[in-house]
């Protein structure tokens, strides 16, 4: 934990040491008395059902070193930095803490595959020198929690997820992340209820683009550039594209890549460089189109900052998918494909698709589809559009789950699939007594409340 100046956390937050009380160290920052550790300053967030000010005195007894508050407690023991708003405040003071860093600091957005990009892009600049976002705390409280853990005498780089479903979240995010290198994973329809159109989310990314800093760069694949907002970026961005493709842009801004699937089912993604001839070929393994985009995104990255490619190769030997996020599971006779943390149309296309590459029609094949969460007014469509996309062999089933499990059956009969392959579940705990008897490939994807990862066995 780096040594902070509690002075000028006073300063940072434009707030005040009430009875000149400061504590002499801190250990970290918690805002919930379940889970903090003695040392921490305690934030009393108010949040709709609870307000953090009345455990100011349970945070004490666990061991608190201090506490950001809007309204002083004298009854409690406790250093008191009093603010106008602890969430803005504790933004503020990351925000400070930040611009003192002296390492590389990478931000990550996208509408989906941030978390894998994330810990990849730590496997590979060596997570022994770079600070990460823990999990997916991505968000208004997680961003600055992550920050405070920069320390420039432990870490080389910071690497910074940022994560919304709603209008003006971005601009803070980018505003405390002020990021050195921006990856862009892509702008999909995703989280609509809350940020409103395509091009409404494309804006959100770009706000992200946006803050790098002037001598930085942005890194996005070619797919972002049909939104206007990505076109202003100018100088700074770096934008992917397949090898062949035409977008209009000079060599010297195209990162140029190609997929070759190698007999032992790895892939090598073969990386151009901006402004060189040169091509360095990496080994993975067998993930997914979109998947692949961001591992050329994370190695091109890692290329700029001047990690070796001999390093990039040797990391890459112990990179597997982050959890449920593209994962294969064997159990006995069965085989799962779990890619089921999230889901959004086009994440659903990318995984139906790479899990038909990996099980052909040689295998039994148990399709398990939750529904996708967040799309708003177009919700039956794109849910159709995923079961008309979808062709059964003989011996496949398909379970589906959710609100709009009739959108996807509608999809699926008229493409012509028998009806006897499609079944349409009450709830989850119904697809146990299919799986109990299968023998064979079991594909797992949907949204995060349908919870599919706990159709998994216990032993994989």
């Amino acid at each position: 934990m780096c040594a902070f100046d509690l002075c000028q956390f006073a300063q940072d937050a434009n707030g005040k040491w009430m009875n000149d009380k400061i504590p002499k160290q801190i250990t970290g920052f918690s805002f919930d008395t379940r889970s903090i550790n003695s040392g921490n300053i305690f934030l009393a967030l108010k949040g709709e059902s609870r307000d953090g000010h009345q455990y100011l005195d349970l945070a004490f007894e666990k061991g608190a070193s201090a506490a950001i508050v809007e309204v002083f407690n004298t009854a409690v023991p406790l250093p008191q930095l009093k603010v106008a708003d602890t969430l803005k405040a504790f933004q503020q003071i990351a925000r400070a803490h930040r611009k003192r860093f002296e390492g590389v600091v990478f931000g990550i957005t996208g509408s989906c595959g941030k978390t894998t990009t994330k810990d990849l892009l730590t496997q590979l600049l060596g997570k022994e020198r770079a600070h990460t976002t823990f999990l997916n705390n991505n968000n208004l409280l997680g961003v600055p929690l992550t920050l405070m853990g920069l320390d420039s005498l432990e870490h080389d780089y910071g690497v910074i997820e940022a994560g919304t479903n709603m209008s003006g979240e971005m601009e803070c995010l980018a505003s405390m992340i002020q990021p050195d290198i921006s990856i862009i994973t892509n702008v999909y329809p995703v989280h609509l209820e809350g940020l409103g159109t395509l091009e409404d989310i494309a804006y959100q990314k770009y706000f992200l683009a946006q803050s790098t800093k002037e001598k930085g760069y942005v890194l996005f694949p070619s797919q972002c550039l049909q939104f206007e907002a990505f076109q202003l970026l100018n100088d700074k961005m770096r934008v992917l594209v397949y090898e062949g493709e035409d977008i209009g842009l000079p060599e010297e801004q195209l990162i140029v890549y190609r997929i070759e699937e190698n007999p032992d089912r790895t892939m090598s993604v073969v990386i151009r460089l901006p402004g060189t001839r040169n091509e360095d070929k990496f080994i993975v393994p067998m993930v997914s189109r979109g998947v692949v985009s961001n591992v050329a995104l994370v190695i091109s990255a890692c290329l700029i900052v001047g990690i070796k490619v001999w390093q990039i190769k040797e990391r890459l030997k112990e990179w597997v998918p982050s959890l449920h996020r593209g994962q294969i599971y064997h159990h006995g006779k069965q085989v799962y494909y779990a890619d089921c943390y999230n889901a959004n149309p086009i994440a659903m296309r990318d995984a139906l698709d790479i899990f038909q590459k990996h099980f052909d029609c040689s295998y039994n094949r148990l399709y398990i589809l939750g529904c996708m969460t967040e799309l708003g007014s177009e919700a039956s469509r794109y849910h159709y559009e995923i079961g008309a996309s979808l062709k059964l062999e003989m011996g496949d089933r398909i379970l589906l789950l959710g609100e709009h499990a009739k959108d996807y059956e509608r999809g699926l009969k008229g493409a012509g699939n028998e009806v006897s392959q499609i079944i349409c579940l009450q709830n989850k705990e119904k697809a146990f007594d299919y799986l109990k008897c299968f023998e064979g490939a079991v594909f797992l994807k949907g949204s995060k409340p349908y919870a599919l990862w706990e159709l998994l066995p216990l032993k994989t």
